[in-house]
């Protein structure tokens, strides 16, 4: 059974049928399609239970189509819209804007030089940077045996964690 509520699934009519014939010939004749790809589509068009098996039939060619056909095959947009306060584009999984900042650069310099807190003022996270730098500078380096390893974990968790620079975006 198929569900009705989607386009592509509502039961092909014998019109709908005839108008794709008609259209799968122009091809035959402009010579887009040989005398086996004819046939073969010829035979889909006859055993098509639903316009989105017609539609099908034309995924790889051109005009001319039933106009049914151009409405279940619309070209994709040639650029996604620009969504205003997301101008280096979205997450794919949530939907939500990403960074100007790199994951990569962020981990890399946090993982390096995080014992300052460099990864974390690149990324926007100040609070966090600065408690790095203050604790490594204030003490002449003495408790450098905790603001090392912190960086390192820190530099890891950054690129292995979804994290976020300091407007709240994901970094990429």
């Amino acid at each position: 059974m198929t569900d009705a509520t989607r386009p592509e699934a509502i039961r092909a009519s014998d019109e709908e049928r005839n108008e794709v014939s008609i259209a799968l010939g122009e091809h035959f004749g402009t010579g887009r399609l040989d005398l086996s790809e004819y046939e073969n589509r010829m035979g889909d068009v006859t055993a098509a239970v639903t316009v989105g098996d017609l539609a099908d039939l034309f995924r790889d060619l051109p005009e001319p189509r039933p106009e049914f056909v151009t409405r279940l095959i619309a070209p994709p947009a040639p650029n996604p819209p620009a969504i205003p306060n997301a101008p280096y584009g979205v997450d794919p999984m949530t939907g939500q804007p990403l960074s100007d900042k790199s994951k990569l650069a962020a981990g890399l310099l946090q993982l390096f030089l995080g014992c300052f807190g460099v990864g974390r003022f690149y990324a926007g996270r100040t609070g966090i940077g600065l408690a790095q730098i203050l604790m490594t500078v204030l003490t002449l380096g003495l408790l450098s045996f905790i603001t090392v390893p912190w960086g390192i974990i820190d530099g890891i968790i950054i690129l292995t964690d979804n994290s976020r620079d300091g407007r709240g975006r994901k970094l990429r």
